[in-house]
């Protein structure tokens, strides 16, 4: 269940930068300090990560899932978290969204999805792979 869970996607939703040293390894301390100070601007709604400012098709599955985790654990409790799907395997990518109690998916569209029919399976799989509320912005 989302820790937010009649949280409405609306207002400012804003996205974080995700903080990377030169060995490349993600900053926790730094992310977890751009999260607060994000988190505490007033008029923000909800918090975005997981998307193309964190640098999302650039990181690992696990990478994804600890930013995940360090934001729900910084933040979580206070502001709802909108948590990207950008993976290949999209519905596990909402199954950790699921688990981290994300309030709410911001899901891309694959790139070598099939018009035709492609992409409404992928939103399928991703909608039964999740308790989340699935709605249409």
């Amino acid at each position: 269940m989302p820790r937010h869970p009649n949280f409405e996607p609306k207002g400012v939703i804003r996205d974080c930068i995700l903080p990377f040293p030169e060995d490349l390894k993600i900053d926790e301390r730094a992310c977890r300090q751009h999260l607060r100070h994000t988190a505490d601007v007033h008029g923000v709604s909800a918090i975005t990560v997981n998307a193309h400012a964190t640098e999302v098709a650039s990181c690992s599955f696990e990478e994804q899932r600890r930013v995940l985790d360090v934001t729900m654990d910084e933040i979580g409790d206070r502001t709802p978290v909108v948590n990207g799907v950008y993976a290949a395997g999209s519905a596990e990518a909402a199954r950790m969204a699921d688990a981290g109690r994300a309030s709410a998916l911001l899901v891309y569209t694959p790139y070598a999805a099939d018009p035709q029919g492609g992409c409404l399976a992928v939103r399928r799989d991703e909608r039964t792979a999740c308790r989340v509320s699935t709605k249409t912005l």
